[in-house]
């Protein structure tokens, strides 16, 4: 066990001991016998213990904030709101909450799952190259699946806050199996509560980041960031502004990183001879669903990936067909739209689409889908697209 375990918690004759602004507590936990160190965070030690009742083996973490994260301490009433969000989850893919107490106002446990396997960090590590057409099909899905396990709780409005490679875990029925054999839906997502801690916005910034930092270390040269608006600049008014992925909204990033995965998944499935008509659409209506999707190079990547056996305006036809459906859900909190200014986004995207493909921009059918959300008034909207048309954004090459 590393240093950083050791200068936080102490194991010793199946009790704990954990340093709270350098003072010693005892950690009762009379229920578990067989205390073993896992491991330690900047929030955070975490031990394993059998519990005398059940004989499960639980991990137990121990939230020992330092004096740097945030006021050093949090409510039983936040903490226990968190706890209540993770125990109602019921996916197999993240840790199941079994109980929550707390030893003093400002430390507090929470007893889950533990889960034997190893983590993605690891698997990535065992994995062939990536210029086997296997490795990629394996990374694609496994992609798929942790993103799918994301949404599951951002669409509880729970923030992970330090969704990495080290703390999602994979188990395999039959650990001798070749990894690339091995069941890749078998992921877990461990090790919640690092928001509790963190400023406010800090916690979604860094999820938004984390997440997509998973699929490019999923995916490497797969990974085409230019069809991201987060990835690459805008333009306005001859002005070039740098996008950030920290600044979109996590629940929409995770949705347009799955609208891409989900849509490269169907190509590595048929070649481009064997995609028919439904296919393409099916193709298009994927990527539409990510609002942070750049549907010029959207169009052309689409374009160029069917063997152009499709006329390119028919691909920025269904892709604009499908936009106002797809990219923003209606749940989308109001709150958040107003924030991160997403139908500012999504008005982009038409535009730059329109542009593209040489197309009259249908302004009065955007207005309508738009002040049906109540997000903009007909005033606000009309001011919009004025600045929009004097944008000067120029096409790339096909």
């Amino acid at each position: 066990m590393g240093n950083e375990f050791q200068e936080r918690a102490i194991v010793e004759n199946n009790k704990l001991r954990v340093c709270f602004r350098d003072t010693w507590l005892d950690v009762p936990l009379n229920d578990y016998e067989d205390i073993q160190a896992v491991g330690a965070g900047a929030n955070a030690v975490v031990v394993s213990g059998i519990n005398k009742t059940t004989k499960r083996l639980d991990a137990i973490k121990i939230y020992t904030p330092n004096i740097k994260s945030k006021d050093g301490e949090v409510s039983i009433d936040q903490f226990l709101k968190e706890v209540r969000k993770l125990a109602s989850i019921n996916d197999n893919r993240i840790a199941t909450v079994y109980a929550a107490f707390d030893i003093t106002d400002s430390i507090h446990v929470v007893t889950m799952e533990y889960i034997n396997g190893i983590t993605l960090k690891e698997w990535v590590s065992e994995k062939r190259s990536f210029d086997e057409g296997q490795d990629t099909i394996d990374r694609v899905l496994m992609a798929k699946n942790i993103l799918e396990a994301v949404l599951v709780y951002q669409e509880q409005g729970i923030i992970h806050g330090d969704i990495h490679s080290n703390n999602i875990m994979i188990d395999y029925p039959n650990r001798s199996e070749e990894f690339d054999k091995g069941s890749a839906e078998n992921i877990h997502i461990i090790d919640f509560g690092t928001s509790l801690f963190s400023k406010e916005g800090q916690s979604e910034q860094r999820e938004s980041f984390l997440v997509y930092d998973l699929v490019r270390l999923l995916l490497g040269k797969q990974l085409d960031g230019r069809i991201f608006t987060f990835c690459t600049p805008k333009k306005i008014y001859d002005k070039e502004i740098q996008n950030d992925v920290r600044e979109k909204i996590p629940i929409l990033v995770t949705k347009t990183l799955l609208s891409y995965i989900n849509a490269l998944d169907l190509l590595l499935q048929l070649s481009p001879s064997e995609l028919n008509p439904s296919d393409i659409v099916e193709l298009c209506v994927e990527l539409s669903k990510g609002l942070y999707i750049d549907f010029d190079y959207a169009i052309k990547w689409v374009y160029n990936r069917i063997e152009k056996r499709v006329d390119i305006n028919s691909v920025a036809q269904i892709l604009f067909d499908n936009i106002c459906a797809n990219t923003i859900p209606d749940s989308v909190d109001k709150a958040y739209v107003k924030k991160w200014n997403l139908y500012e986004d999504m008005l982009e995207s038409y535009y730059k689409m329109m542009l593209e493909t040489r197309n009259r921009w249908n302004i009065e059918g955007v207005k309508k889908e738009v002040l049906r959300r109540n997000y903009f008034t007909e005033e606000k909207y009309y001011a919009y697209i004025d600045s929009l048309q004097h944008c000067q954004v120029k096409s790339s090459e096909l």
